[in-house]
């Protein structure tokens, strides 16, 4: 289960987790650089994140896997660059870690159609949370309750990573029934797609998880 999100809302990947964490109501905490861009950082303190002493990203991220169980990395392509950095800084802290591709299935969806490739995502990170999954021999696996970090790569923003983060986070957080913990995210998020006069596909990948967890 999920505790916490962790992010340093440096990134899309990152400020999509964040979306995602108040969206669902559940706690968020991280560490952002000294000195990022002034006119978010009252945002991100707002949020329950801490500036650093530092204005290096790479230590403000090895922070952030340090006081996470666990790191998530979202990617729009291979894990290089920071989102490779990421993950030898989690090796080195012998702390569990899963890259996720979110392909252009995933950036260019509409906004009221999701197809089934993204709820396989959410169950391929939901077995790896849950220990039910190792795609390393050897490797950490997250505790039973675990903190979160979500990151991504800093130098590539591809066009709709952000809402296919905040989107891909809240899938896991539905399949880990994480959110039941903190609020009633089942009558919650329905209210919310309702009052925007959506269609709920948080309602409907409710009880798609749910009907196959129950299994």
């Amino acid at each position: 289960m999920i505790s916490a999100i962790i992010s340093s809302g440096q990134c899309a990947a990152g400020r999509g987790a964040i979306d995602a964490a108040r969206y669902a109501g559940i706690p968020l905490g991280g560490w952002y650089p000294k000195a990022a861009v002034v006119d978010r950082v009252e945002e991100l303190r707002a949020y329950g994140l801490e500036e650093m002493e530092s204005a290096d990203a790479e230590v403000c991220g090895e922070r952030n896997i340090a006081l996470s169980d666990a790191t998530l990395i979202l990617t729009s392509g291979h894990l290089v660059g920071t989102a490779r950095s990421t993950a030898m800084m989690c090796d080195h802290h012998r702390k569990p870690w899963l890259h996720i591709d979110l392909d252009e299935r995933s950036l260019r969806r509409s906004h009221l159609h999701r197809p089934p490739h993204d709820l396989a995502i959410a169950k391929k990170i939901q077995a790896w949370i849950e220990r039910r999954c190792d795609e390393r021999d050897g490797a950490p696996e997250p505790p039973p309750v675990c903190k979160l970090y979500v990151t991504g790569r800093r130098e590539l923003c591809p066009s709709g990573m952000r809402l296919a983060v905040k989107r891909c986070v809240v899938d896991v957080l539905i399949a880990t029934r994480s959110a039941w913990c903190h609020t009633d995210m089942a009558a919650g998020i329905v209210a919310k797609a309702r009052s925007r006069k959506q269609p709920s596909w948080y309602g409907s990948r409710i009880r798609a998880v749910c009907s196959t967890n129950d299994e």
